[in-house]
């Protein structure tokens, strides 16, 4: 059975619930007030427990439900003294508008909404309550394009790791591989930092990519080396050996001598971001990866595998190509 979530029950992995009103909201709280947010606060936790332990729900997915229910929360407090608060948590439409009066952008407002969905539909099953969810459209968001770098500009940011003044060899060639992880492998940040020695295999020429994002704890793949990947991530494992490393992560922080961890991976990728004289972010790499693999002619299906997509549709909206390509297929129109 789930436990309240209280001192006595810690949240998941870190992923602690707000009880108590901000201090600006408490004066306008009536004891009721105060009685229902303790209660809403207790039964997201233990949703939040259901998710990821019963539902196997990754902590990134985790961290998206905590940041809908702040949400719904704030605009449950914001309401205090004009509607009573267990009347105000079934009007989502006025939390929509609420949202979106204050300048919230389009894809918060959606990622909100169908953060928090999931959150009533476990309370309509377990309790039984009306959950206002249900026949509402959810809001709009636009359709983003994928942000991918172009092939120079990944060679650049390759350059640039290369160029860097590390202080050490041993740093020189980590940061290569990480970025070259990114960009030949399409692996996401987290899967970087969670890759294990054991999930290199040089021979195979694969890479073995566990709880990587979805459902159930999320999706495991195989990312396969082209040869300019399996060149750096050997200079790397050449280095690590050198440097006498031996825990079972595969990057390793040179402080510690143990896994590098996010921060650190960060740190690394700022330090490049910055000298190479190029915006991008992380998940632009990936974007890079997989729009290359659909330029080269490798049919959708198989990179929707390659890039550990669950649906096609988000595989297709790569499809997309850079602005010049599209001018220069123009170009060879003829009647």
């Amino acid at each position: 059975m789930n436990q309240p979530h209280d001192e006595r029950h810690p949240a998941p992995d870190g992923l602690e619930c707000p009880t108590a009103p901000t201090q600006e909201c408490a004066r306008s709280l009536t004891a009721d007030d105060e009685r229902f947010l303790d209660e809403f606060a207790r039964k997201f936790a233990d949703f939040l427990d259901h998710a990821r332990y019963t539902l196997n729900h990754s902590l990134a997915t985790c961290r998206g439900y905590k940041a809908g229910y702040q949400n719904l929360r704030h605009f449950l407090v914001a309401g205090a003294g004009t509607v009573e608060l267990r009347t105000r948590m079934y009007a989502i439409e006025a939390w929509v508008a609420w949202n979106r009066k204050r300048g919230l952008s389009a894809i918060s407002t959606n990622t909100y909404w169908r953060a928090t969905q999931v959150f009533y539909r476990y309370l309509e099953q377990r309790d039984g309550i009306q959950n206002p969810f249900r026949g509402m459209k959810k809001p709009a968001r636009p359709t983003p394009l994928p942000k991918a770098r172009t092939p120079d500009e990944c060679r650049r940011i390759l350059t640039t790791a290369a160029n860097y003044p590390w202080k050490t060899e041993y740093q020189r060639a980590r940061a290569v591989a990480l970025f070259g992880l990114l960009i030949f492998a399409g692996l996401r940040r987290a899967e970087v930092t969670r890759l294990l020695y054991a999930d290199v295999n040089f021979e195979a020429g694969t890479i073995r990519i566990t709880r990587g994002k979805g459902r159930n704890g999320g999706k495991d793949r195989t990312a396969y080396m082209n040869d300019d990947l399996r060149r750096v991530l050997r200079e790397y494992t050449h280095q690590r050996a050198r440097m006498g490393y031996t825990c079972p992560e595969f990057f390793v922080s040179l402080k510690s001598g143990q896994g590098l961890s996010m921060d650190q991976f960060i740190r690394i990728f700022r330090d490049v971001r910055r000298a190479s004289g190029l915006k991008f972010s992380i998940h632009s790499l990936r974007h890079s990866f997989v729009t290359m693999l659909l330029q080269s002619g490798i049919p959708i299906h198989v990179a929707k595998e390659l890039a550990g997509h669950a649906d096609i549709n988000t595989t297709a909206g790569y499809l997309r190509v850079w602005d010049d390509e599209e001018r220069d297929q123009v170009r060879k129109l003829r009647l």
